[in-house]
């Protein structure tokens, strides 16, 4: 009599062959697919996409920053810069005060001031809209990048699930600068636009001038195959985003100089990034982008396979050279978050040079990537959770439980 082998294992019987894995996980993409072809369809859909990762972001990646009134909101410094934008701050703040750094970070304080809105909700009101264009344009970018409204979807969600498009920190002037960077890099602005979006972004934090030399590195080496070095350089948007970057450094020298405003560097440098931020060099770059790596990781091998040898020591050269500054900063990942733009030229990068439906599945497992990673602070020598609002009611939950349980419980006294 014969024995089928999939039938006894030794002695005993086997349950009938299951279905395998990679069948399952086929099976599951395809389902994920299409449900993202239902939910993306219609006129609405980039509407449906913001609202999707606004709740994904606080219940399940950032949470909200509950802490904000506990603190008493933005400190006091912002607000009299709001009076006086152009008051010499180190004049009543020491250096190593946070609000004597703010003296150059004029935007906010401009437009708040010119139109006459002075109240203490007024800069969280920013920030979280900045959040929320940082989310849209997310959306948007990938688009008119891929033409695919899927990739879009998912790149948007991957954004949600990061430090730049959580609400778990609302704080400080990162997320309104951050904002004009993701603008700057959004294909179809006008080269104007570009130049304006790049001077304004210097001016609400001196960082995002440091990122636009991705904007400036992108426009000049991918502004097109074949393309002269003189055809290279007279690029509008290359032009723009250098002409943004050369008038903030004009216009610093003019306030430094007419206005008598200066800014402390004492404790940041070289010396804060071997001894200190070294500590948490992973941490800081990680979070930076979470699955948006998986991008310019494939970016790079792209460049690298197609001997484009120019255009690989460009990227990686301005990418490390920004970290390096940005690790050289007491708030680390708050200065790392600014490669923000690199996401969207990762993006550009692999999308000439991938089909469709890889794509799609490099979208979703960025993700994937992103949401499994978590969101966390790397802040002041130290590294904090955002905790997704689900987990906070979760907690909430279970100390209520304990409060009522444990005096129940039998206890006993030494």
């Amino acid at each position: 009599m014969k024995v089928h082998p999939q039938t006894l294992v030794g002695n005993s019987l086997m349950q009938p062959a299951t279905e395998p894995i990679s069948a399952s996980l086929k099976r599951i993409y395809k389902l994920i697919i299409l449900w993202a072809e239902k939910f993306t369809a219609g006129r609405n859909w980039i509407l449906k996409v913001f609202l999707l990762c606004v709740a994904f972001s606080i219940l399940f990646s950032g949470g909200v920053d509950l802490g904000l009134v506990a603190r008493g909101g933005y400190q006091e410094g912002y607000f009299l810069k709001i009076e006086h934008p152009l008051y010499d701050m180190t004049k009543i703040y020491g250096e190593k005060f946070h609000e004597a750094n703010i003296n150059f970070r004029l935007t906010v304080p401009l437009l708040l001031h010119l139109t006459g809105i002075h109240g203490y909700w007024s800069l969280p009101f920013l920030t979280v809209a900045a959040i929320c264009s940082v989310l849209i344009t997310s959306c948007v970018a990938a688009y008119r990048i891929t033409g695919d409204r899927i990739c879009a979807l998912f790149i948007a969600l991957n954004v949600a699930a990061t430090y730049v498009g959580s609400f778990g920190f609302i704080w400080y002037y990162d997320a309104i600068a951050i904002s004009q960077l993701a603008l700057a890099a959004l294909p179809g602005v006008p080269w104007w636009g570009r130049g304006i979006l790049v001077f304004t972004a210097s001016f609400t934090d001196e960082r995002a001038w440091a990122a636009s030399s991705l904007l400036l590195v992108g426009n000049f080496c991918f502004s097109g195959p074949g393309r002269s070095l003189f055809d290279r350089l007279r690029n509008p948007n290359f032009l723009a985003v250098a002409g943004g970057m050369l008038f903030y450094i004009l216009g610093r020298l003019l306030l430094m100089k007419y206005a008598g405003l200066s800014s402390p560097t004492t404790g940041n440098g070289p010396g804060k990034l071997v001894n200190v931020n070294f500590h948490y060099l992973h941490a800081a770059i990680w979070f930076a982008l979470e699955g948006g790596w998986l991008f310019y990781g494939l970016a790079v091998g792209v460049l690298f396979v197609r001997r484009q040898f120019w255009s690989f020591a460009s990227l990686v050269l301005v990418s490390l050279c920004f970290l390096g500054f940005a690790l050289m900063i007491g708030d680390v990942l708050r200065s790392t978050i600014y490669i923000f733009p690199l996401l969207f030229l990762s993006l550009s990068l692999v999308s000439q040079n991938e089909t469709l439906p890889i794509l799609r599945c490099y979208s979703l497992l960025a993700f994937l990537i992103s949401a499994m990673g978590g969101n966390y602070n790397v802040y002041l020598d130290k590294i904090t959770w955002f905790q997704p609002l689900v987990i906070h009611w979760m907690q909430t939950a279970l100390n209520v439980l304990y409060e009522w349980v444990y005096p129940l419980l039998p206890h006993t006294h030494t």
